[in-house]
This record gives structure tokens, sequence and C-alpha cells, in this order.
């Protein structure tokens, strides 16, 4: 992939290695490439840009590949020459694509500060729009940093404008297609996601499947969605191409929108097709699909659309391209192969799905917002089987409020897996940028912060910040929320409080981040504010969240027996959310601790362990002051207690593989997902955990990563 940085990262290597041969092949490198001269320590060749390799070179780099007793290689380039990849072996090597080298949050932010100060929500946004990719953090930075009053304006230019991006695009990243090919690439930009189906309605192209293969081949264009032939292009290669085809060719954009507005409408699937007939410029056509199909769109859940839109600053000076496409012809419509809807979502009057919005998923909606999540599952029960007969779109979007009511319920791991399996569905049928996927992921992010994995809690946030774009504001509080929620269980409460304070004052406040607000106020001594927040907000806040805010206000306040008395009903009930029962019975321990009652106190801490145990959540004790620090309670800390038990002496004997992979066994990865990651088979890396289940002397694997947290293992 263009731009992100391995020639840097090569010859920073290079510099640290006693012995190696770094050979440019765009420029310094020989016709023919022979083997350094042995010496005692190993041989090393970095061969970078092996896309520009000859025909000589690439047969020397197959010969080299081949000697057992050969130099260590080292290929780098922007994509893999088909002749090179047939010829490499097929064990022994390892390889590392785009999204492997793709920067993090914290690294961006690291390389943005050698430009100058930025805000940590600029930071945030440039990760969003640049994905990670290190040439496009550069750009946003040395932009902003020149203009800081501007950073809104350079961000949206980064993200709309692609006036530099489009030539690299064509001339670099594209360079070796040809020129019909680029053209086909840049027609299907048109759409967020794109099938070999719905590519050959846009370009008429019947070999789509063999060129969206070559696109994904190193990941370095496309990228696969889902395990059924959809592909999304790279956010900002595709805004690049995108908007210098609606610049200047209007009319065929405008074609290209009615065509995939046609074939989303042929499968069934018509908030794209309105989506798509409002960008084609047909209005009456977005109109009378909405009327028609108005609950079904209702059913279907909202679509997030990152189509992009023209930048207000055109016109504007671009460079000639230097490889311009050629005209491929007329857009066409052709039929698509992909398998259609089932005949219930097709046929169904719009009075059944009526039936079904208002009978099922109402319901569930409005049980979840009044915090009765038992109330919520019973409704689940008949939505899910009714949205299953709607089609996979509403199915997903009735999975992802089961997702989100088992984990008010407490059931994190049901929770976790009705999430991920609303993101698979959504991915098997290439449905980008889904307002349901979003919420799938800030599920999967609670799940996380619940149990305290707060690295993988904030890879979910992050996905969803490049996935989606921050398009959609709701699902944009929540990720701020869920920051807040890791900064404040990482001990930085200053931090989170700017987060939420932030929210409160810019969005109308759920109940939730008002909830977390007042936490936040109270632990930095701001009891003032948070009583006259509450007071505020009183009407946004549900009847249990209610009791927990006067409950803290009230022990903030020394007035344990009040605190008390506001409490003693909720924690009774077994319907309502599964954490804020243990933080309810947490906060009663601290008032019974107020006025002396040692003993009950600890009781009560044991009863929200008991609560707690089941789902593996650790979240409210840690935030509980009390709990973790105060001697009385005889470290009944679950995060602690396992310190108690006999430690195996053999856990100093684990490997460094073994322990890595220990660490992603604290995670929701499954096996599979552990292996790709690592790059590694199946049987490799069960071989790896059976050797660190014996040395831990443990069955399984929850009890594995529990021992290891109380070994510091993680």
């Amino acid at each position: 992939m263009a731009g992100i940085g391995k020639t840097e990262l090569l010859r920073a290597w290079c510099a640290e290695q006693a012995v190696v041969t770094f050979y440019d092949l765009a420029h310094d490198s020989p016709a023919r490439l022979r083997p350094p001269v042995r010496t005692k320590t190993s041989m090393s060749m970095v061969l970078d840009n092996v896309h520009r390799a000859s025909t000589t070179q690439l047969d020397d780099i197959i010969g080299l590949l081949a000697q057992p007793a050969g130099p260590r290689l080292v290929l780098a380039g922007r994509w893999v020459p088909p002749r090179l990849r047939a010829g490499l072996p097929s064990a022994g090597t390892t390889e590392i694509d785009g999204s492997a080298l793709a920067l993090t949050e914290d690294e961006t932010a690291r390389l943005c500060a050698r430009y100058g100060h930025l805000t940590p929500e600029t930071l945030a946004e440039v990760y969003a729009v640049t994905g990670g990719w290190t040439a496009g953090a550069v750009v946003a930075a040395t932009s902003i940093a020149g203009d800081p009053v501007g950073t809104e304006h350079h961000l949206r230019q980064l993200h709309a404008i692609g006036v530099t991006l489009h030539d690299y695009v064509v001339g670099d990243v594209l360079a070796h297609l040809s020129d019909d090919d680029r053209r086909a690439v840049a027609d299907t930009s048109a759409v967020e996601t794109v099938c070999a189906a719905l590519f050959t309605a846009l370009t008429g192209r019947p070999d789509a499947g063999r060129l969206l293969e070559d696109l994904a081949r190193d990941r370095m264009f496309a990228v696969p969605v889902g395990e059924r032939g959809w592909h999304r292009y790279r956010r900002l290669w595709r805004t690049a191409l995108y908007l210098h085809a609606q610049h200047f060719e209007p009319e065929r954009q405008r074609t290209l929108h009615r065509s995939a507005a046609d074939w989303y409408l042929g499968h069934g699937r018509y908030r794209e097709a309105v989506h798509h007939a409002t960008a084609a410029g047909d209005h009456l056509l977005a109109a009378e699909l909405s009327n028609r199909y108005r609950f079904h769109l209702i059913a279907d859940g909202p679509l997030v659309t990152v189509t992009p839109a023209p930048s207000p600053t055109w016109p504007v000076p671009l460079t000639v391209v230097n490889r311009p496409f050629r005209q491929a012809g007329p857009v066409t419509a052709a039929a698509g192969v992909m398998s259609q809807p089932t005949a219930a979502a097709r046929d169904a009057p719009d009075a059944d799905v009526a039936r079904h919005v208002v009978e099922h998923a109402a319901p569930v909606i409005a049980a979840l917002d009044a915090g009765c999540p038992l109330e919520a599952r019973a409704h689940l029960v008949t939505w899910l089987h009714a949205a299953q007969q709607l089609g996979p779109l509403p199915h997903a979007r009735a999975l992802r409020h089961s997702a989100a009511t088992e984990l008010q319920l407490g059931n994190l791991h049901l929770a976790a897996a009705h999430a991920g399996q609303t993101r698979r569905i959504l991915a098997e049928h290439g449905v980008g940028g889904a307002h349901d996927d979003g919420w799938a992921r800030i599920v999967l992010a609670a799940v996380h912060i619940q149990r305290d994995e707060l690295t993988a809690a904030a890879e979910q946030l992050r996905g969803l910040a490049v996935d989606l774009w921050r398009t959609d504001a709701p699902l944009t509080a929540a990720e701020h929320l869920h920051h807040a929620m890791i900064e404040q269980q990482r001990g930085d409460a200053r931090a989170a409080l700017r987060t939420t304070r932030q929210l409160v004052e810019t969005e109308p406040p759920s109940a939730e981040l008002l909830y977390l607000h007042i936490q936040l106020l109270l632990a930095n001594g701001d009891g003032a504010d948070a009583g006259r927040c509450a007071t505020t907000h009183a009407a946004r806040l549900t009847d249990p969240l209610r009791r927990l805010v006067d409950a803290n206000l009230l022990l903030a306040q020394r007035r344990a027996a009040e605190a008390t008395e506001t409490l003693q009903a909720f924690v009774q009930r077994t319907d309502g959310s599964v954490p804020h029962r243990i933080d309810a019975l947490l906060l009663l321990a601290d008032a019974a601790a107020q006025i002396g009652h040692l003993d009950h106190a600890a009781h009560l801490r044991r009863q929200a362990e008991r609560v707690a145990a089941p789902a593996g959540i650790r979240r409210p004790f840690l935030l509980n002051a009390a709990y973790s620090l105060n001697a009385a309670y005889n470290g009944a800390d679950p995060s602690r207690s396992a310190r108690a038990e006999r430690l195996p002496p053999a856990t100093a004997t684990l490997t460094d593989r073994e322990l890595t992979i220990l660490g992603l066994l604290d995670t929701l990865l499954t096996v599979s997902e552990i292996a790709d990651a690592l790059h590694l088979t199946d049987n490799t890396v069960k071989s790896h955990i059976s050797g660190i289940y014996r040395k831990l002397k443990v069955h399984r694997r929850r009890d594995a990563v529990r021992l290891a947290r109380a070994l510091e293992l993680l």
C-alpha cells in the first residue's frame, strides 16, 4: 500500500542489523540480484518496491527463495507481482499487509505531535478520516498545524476533495491496472460496497470477479467484507476517485447512481435504493420509493451513508492525470447474480411490515429506553422470529437490540455473540456504514469495558470511528461516552470529565451519559455542579438511574440513611440492568460503612460479587474506591482475590508465543481469528493453548485468563 511507511520502517530495521543488503528496485538496484557474500552471521536481503522489479529480477528473487541455505529475504512493495506470488514457497513465508502496518490511534497522535499541538478531539478526527494511513495523517497534521483555526475546514477537505489524491491513486495505487480497469474501478466508487454482480451492473464488465480479486489480493485497494464476495474500497481512495468523476463527469455519475438504485431495488435493498436515487438527482423516484416502502425502511433500520459530497470549494486547480482513463462505453444496468431476497421480504404487504414494526420493534425499544430489559427480552422472542422471515437486514436489526438487552441483563457472553452475529449478517450482505453495525460495535465495546478489557474496547471504538466516519450523531455520542468510560476506568477522571462535559453541553444527553457525568463530577470534588446537573436533566433519567444518582449525591453529603432508603427497594428488583444493580449494592455497602456497619457492608459486597461473577463483570468494583481500598473488606475485590490461591510454578516456562496467545485469549477472538492475527494455522494455535492450559493447570479459557490476571501476566 502506498504511503504507509514501508520504506522508512525497513531502512530503520536495516540500520539495526549486523549484515543486511538493501536494494530499492525502483531506483538503485542492479540488473541481476545475487546473494551477499556468506559470513558467519546470518544474511538478509531487503528488496523494496518489488512491484517495480523487472522480469529478470523477479526470476532472481524466485531463485533465491528456492535456495535452502539462501539469505533471508524481506520483500516490500505496493502489491506482489503475480509472477512472484506464484513462486513464493508455501511454508516459511510471512505476509504483512497494509492493515497490519496502519497506524493505531495512539501512533497517529504521536506522529501528528511532530507537526504541532492538536486537541484530542482533532486527533480522533484525523484518525477517523485517514484510517491510520501514514501519508494521510501527515497531510492532515501539516495543514491543520498551519491553520489551527480552520481545523474543521482542513479535515473536511481531506475527507472530501481528493485533488492531489486522485492523481496519486491513479498514478501510483492503481498503476498496475489497465486504463479500462481503472475506469471500471472509478465507476464503482459510486457505491459504498460492491460485489461482482453490482460491479457488472454498473460497468458492464463480465470479468468483475477477477478484477475485484485483483484489487483485494494484497488489501492494497479493496478490503473483503464478509464471506460472500462483497468488498469496499479504502475510504480516501474511493473519495478521491468519486469526487474527481463527479466534478468532471456529473451526468455519468448520476447515471451510475441511478443504475445502483435499480440494482438495489431489484434485490430488495430499499434503503440503498432511496439513497442512490437521491444521489442521482431523481427526487421523484426517491420520494416514491420512500413512500411505497416506508415500513420496510423502518424495519431495516437507518443506514449511515458515506457517499462523499462535492466540495464547496470547486473549482480548484487540478494536476493533469498522467494516465488518463479511456471511455469504456456507456454505463449499463446488467442483471446481478446475487441471491435474491426472501419471498417474505419481497412480497410482504406494507400492512404486514407495519404490524411487524408496531407489534415487535417498538415495544422492545421502549422497554430498553425505560431500563426494563426483561420486558424487552419478552418482546424480542417474537420480534426475532418475525424479523428473520422479513430478511437479513431486519433480522440484523433485531439481533442488535437483543445484544443491547442481554448487555443490560448482564449476560455479557450472549450480548457479544448477538452483536457479532449482527455484524456478520451485515458483512455477508455487503451493507456498509450500517447503523446497526455501529451499535453492535458499541455493545462489544461495552462488554469489554465491563470485563476491564480496555484495549479491546478501544479497538472496537477505533473501528467504529473509521468504518462509519462519524456521520451519525447518536453513534458518535455513544462512541465518545465509551471513550470517557475507558478513561475513567484507567484512572483519568479529569480527561473523562472533559469528554462528558462537552457531550452534555452540545447534545441532548442520554440517561447513561448523565449518570457517568455526575459520577465524574463527584469524583472530581464538584458536588454542587453534580447536583445542578441532576436537577436540570432530571426528566431524562430513567427511574433506576435517578435512584443511583440520588444515592451518589446523598453519600457525597454523608447522608447514608437517606441513600439507603433510596436504594433499598431498587436492589430487590431482578428485572433491571445487572451492572446498575451491582452499583446499587456497592453504594449500599458504602452507606453501611459510613455509619459503621462494616460487617453488613462486607455482606453487601459479597452479594454484589455473586451477582457479577457469572458474567465476569469487574467495572463496578474497580470504580468503587471504598471496595478496592478499605482493608475492612478483607481483600474481597475479585480482581485481587485470586492472588491468595496457590500459583503453579510452571508459569515461568511460558514462551513468548504462549504469552502472546494468552493475551489474545483475554478477548472475544475465536481460535481462527487468533490464528489469522498471528499468521499461524488453527492447529498451531490450539497446540499453544493446550500448552498454556497445562502449564497453568487449568482446563478452560476463562480460568486461564483469570489466573493470568492474578499472576500479572496480562
